[in-house]
């Protein structure tokens, strides 16, 4: 039996425009028995929310916008005066 591959592309990170350190990650939970996936850029710490299926992450990574990052970081790093 054949099994269906997913046709979504995954598009570079919106923050640093890397292709390679983009990963996929994946989590199992036992008590429920199913997978949590994510989509992770290693080069500057980007990431979605964790979905059950690899395809809604794929899509969630597409629509991730620089703005939500930006926000992330400032809450990180305090202002310098």
């Amino acid at each position: 039996m054949k099994f269906l591959t997913s046709n979504i592309k995954i598009q570079a990170c919106p923050n640093c425009k890397h292709w390679f350190g983009i990963k996929t990650k994946k989590r199992f939970i036992r008590k429920e028995n199913y997978w949590l996936f994510r989509i992770v850029c290693n080069s500057c710490g980007l990431k979605t929310e964790e979905f059950e299926l690899l395809d809604q992450a794929k899509l969630d990574w597409n629509q991730v916008i620089f703005k939500d990052y930006e926000e992330d970081a400032n809450k990180a790093v305090p202002p310098i005066e």
